[in-house]
């Protein structure tokens, strides 16, 4: 069975796998574009009088499909994974929602996510979803009805809907962020987390490096959310930035490892051009990172002094600038440094 045969069979048949109380949703196959020009296909469920119509992404069952050749099995599972979400939509987390009311927006202000992206390899994507472009990045905005588990993107209907201005909902989504906390962990301890399920020790909230951490021959770091998710974002806030300067004695570049984290690496310690470091993550985002959830392959530098974010390439294309004028300076300087002349007798 094709990909396209088994996401017909799955429409016309998940309803079967359903609970009486379920059995009149209309169900109906929807291609979404994500981010980086990646279309998904999905499967929508209408409830009648609900606003939020949940989506549950067919991929992955059709992978269970094609392993196991067992199609009922398949659609078993999404129906599962469907009910979960209808019902986590039928509960209070999803009230707001549920009331078309003059507080809506005031009901959601919490509840605002950031979803990071490339601006510059976005621009279909972007044109659908309000955003703010911030240098090379753009920032969308969802909702979060469950911790991690439904969340649905602002889309310039909803945000006409609300009825504020693109400024409100990116000030109050950077607001929302920050309350929720950032982590810094020493990459050392986020593999340790995946392999053995240890708990990193959150850097930020430490305020140094623990010198029992042994370094290896590039010392990196992650920085991301505290849920390790869409946590590229946290490249918005300014004290976050900061706060990991401190944290790492100095400048830093930032490596966009995903739109769930990047990689910071102390400068002193860096030891690649800007155009290899680019060269590196072009190279990972092609072979290890999921499509949808590249962030970018431009390489950025932080600035302790300065306060700021700049590309990489750019902030050595200054500081080479800044060294030939030192030069210059110093070399005028001896030019006219005035001859000593031997005194008369």
């Amino acid at each position: 069975m094709e990909r396209r045969d088994f996401y017909e069979l799955a429409e016309a048949n998940v309803r079967h796998y359903m609970p009486a109380e379920y059995r009149d949703v209309e169900f109906e196959l929807v291609e979404m574009n994500k981010m980086n020009d990646v279309k998904m296909t999905g499967l929508k469920a209408r409830m009648p009088g609900w606003s939020v119509k949940p989506i549950v992404y067919l991929d992955g069952y059709y992978e269970q499909y094609a392993k196991s050749l067992d199609g009922t099995s398949a659609v078993i599972s999404l129906a599962n994974d469907m009910l979960a979400a209808m019902e986590r939509v039928k509960t209070n987390e999803a009230a707001p929602f549920m009331e078309q009311s003059r507080n809506l927006y005031q009901s959601i202000r919490d509840r605002l996510e950031i979803r990071l992206c490339d601006a510059e390899n976005n621009k279909q994507f972007l044109g659908e979803y309000p955003h703010t472009v911030v240098g090379d990045f753009a920032a969308t905005y969802a909702v979060s009805l469950e911790e991690r588990k439904v969340s649905g993107l602002v889309t310039n209907a909803f945000l006409k809907e609300l009825g504020v201005p693109l400024e409100w909902l990116h000030a109050d989504a950077l607001a929302a962020e920050a309350s929720r906390g950032a982590a810094l962990y020493h990459m050392n301890e986020t593999m340790d987390m995946l392999l053995l399920g240890s708990e990193p020790r959150n850097l930020l909230t430490s305020g140094k490096v623990p010198g029992d951490m042994l370094e290896p021959p590039v010392e990196m770091y992650v920085l991301t959310n505290n849920r390790q998710f869409f946590g590229a974002s946290v490249l918005l806030q300014e004290e976050v930035l900061r706060r990991a300067g401190e944290v790492l004695g100095g400048d830093y570049v930032v490596l966009p490892s995903s739109v769930h984290e990047v990689i910071l690496v102390p400068a002193a310690g860096v030891g690649m051009t800007p155009e290899e470091c680019r060269q590196m993550v072009r190279e990972i985002n092609d072979t290890v990172v999921k499509p949808e959830e590249r962030l970018s392959d431009k390489v950025k530098y932080y600035d302790v002094a300065d306060r700021c974010l700049i590309d990489y390439g750019e902030y050595e294309f200054r500081k080479g600038l800044e060294a030939d004028k030192n030069r210059k300076d110093a070399k005028d300087k001896t030019r006219h440094v005035p001859t000593a002349h031997a005194p008369r007798l």
